[in-house]
């Protein structure tokens, strides 16, 4: 698997091979969720938290008991019974976080 700077310079050829449209961030971040689901043979999924929510003005990006249910949507029809799970969020409840896994 290539490192953080490997990926970041594969974004920017993309963006500058598809200018003006931008790098194509959803086809590289796909390839790469495949190549892990290759190594680990189980489901993969990115679940990022937040990112579209406002509060009081400002967007939060935190992991909330509301994300659960955003999870068990992403889940639903997913066959493996494992499954290697990507959080990405800076920040929020650990409970709501321990909620996700159980």
């Amino acid at each position: 698997m290539p490192t953080w700077g490997q990926i970041l310079k594969e974004v920017h050829e993309s963006a500058r091979v598809k200018a003006p449209q931008g790098p194509d961030t959803d086809g590289i971040r796909h390839k790469y969720l495949q190549a892990l689901h290759g190594i680990s043979r189980r489901a993969v999924i990115s679940y990022a938290s937040g990112w579209l929510q406002k509060r009081n003005d400002r967007i939060t990006y935190s992991v909330e008991g509301s994300d659960v249910h955003g999870l068990m949507e992403v889940c639903h029809g997913v066959r493996e019974r494992e499954l290697d799970l990507i959080l990405h969020s800076p920040g929020g409840s650990a409970q709501a976080a321990e909620q996700m896994l159980e």
